[in-house]
């Protein structure tokens, strides 16, 4: 079975991916779209054009990479896992945004998407704060600061961040109808990780699906930081 795994920022999906890949039945890789090179298998990662012009070679590869993504697509779901039952990866929104081309030819090959939403957009929007604020993104522990440090984000920056995931919310939400895929959440995997894992399972035709947790949560000490004015802004915006 070919199957991608559909999210945004903040939801958990390179816990998610990472423990999938864990599995023996399964290859899972990151963010094949990714422009950066440090995904998860990185030796099936999508090689852009770079010319060394930043930004602009965003917007040149808009245009000129889109028809080889077909071609990239048939190379990672015939050469990767070998004798597993199913192989996918990672796909975020803002990939398709930058590649056209990718999401149509996934519906070509009739890939099964599996979307991941977070519906807490607040906490999904403090989550990302104090990733960027912290620069630390995920658990790994060569990652985890030694010191803490005390830092604030401006009430305009978080509000930008918080209409951010409500947008990826809703987005996701729409394509999980479009596509007929389902509605996996954050919540869910974060109160109940064997439940999930059992119907995620489901999805993928592997009966009782079960894998460990192959990352920690990142809790602020794990960060070295403490968000100054956290309380702030819950009272601000947690329930509008």
């Amino acid at each position: 079975m070919e199957f991608a795994v559909l999210s945004s920022q903040r939801t958990g999906s390179t816990l998610l991916v990472r423990s999938l890949d864990a599995h023996p039945e399964l290859f899972v890789a990151g963010e094949l779209f990714h422009y950066g090179a440090g995904i998860h298998h990185p030796e099936y990662r999508f090689r852009y054009l770079k010319t060394g012009f930043g930004r602009a070679d965003l917007f040149l590869n808009k245009s000129l990479s889109q028809g080889r993504i077909p071609a990239h697509l048939e190379r990672f779901y015939s050469a990767a896992g070998q004798g597993v039952r199913a192989v996918g990866f990672k796909l975020m929104l803002s990939q398709i945004k930058w590649n056209p081309a990718l999401l149509p030819a996934l519906k070509a090959r009739k890939v099964r998407f599996l979307i991941l939403v977070r519906e807490n957009a607040f906490s999904s929007a403090l989550s990302a704060a104090k990733a960027q604020l912290s620069g630390t993104y995920h658990s790994d522990a060569a990652a985890i600061q030694g010191q803490t440090r005390t830092v604030s984000i401006s009430e305009e920056r978080f509000e930008r961040l918080l209409n951010a995931a409500r947008f990826d919310r809703d987005r996701l939400s729409a394509l999980a109808g479009e596509l007929s895929a389902p509605l996996m959440t954050y919540e869910h995997m974060s109160s109940d990780w064997n439940d999930f894992m059992n119907r995620l399972g489901q999805h993928l035709d592997i009966e009782s699906l079960a894998v460990p947790a192959a990352l920690e949560k990142l809790d602020d000490q794990k960060r070295g930081l403490r968000l100054e004015n956290e309380a702030e802004l819950r009272q601000l915006f947690e329930n509008t």
